[in-house]
């Protein structure tokens, strides 16, 4: 089915976009390229808040609803 994203952030770079979709009992963090082709979508056990990318080093953070945060690199493995 369909979901809405909720949020959005852009890679220091520009060339990639992460945004997140909700679920019922949890949501995904969705990257896309410039084409705005689906790169990777990550199923995450908790409500998603937010997402952001670092300008220092391009890591990705999202921020969960129970308060936690995650932070994948730069290639997108969990840190």
């Amino acid at each position: 089915g369909s979901s809405s994203v909720f949020s959005v952030a852009y890679s220091p770079d520009g060339t990639l976009a992460a945004g997140l979709a909700a679920v019922l009992w949890g949501g995904y963090i969705k990257i896309w390229g410039p084409n705005r082709d689906l790169l990777q979508s990550i199923a995450i056990r908790s409500t998603v808040n937010s997402v952001a990318y670092s300008s220092f080093d391009a890591s990705l953070a999202a921020g969960l609803g129970n308060g936690n945060v995650m932070i994948w690199s730069p290639e997108h493995t969990l840190i």
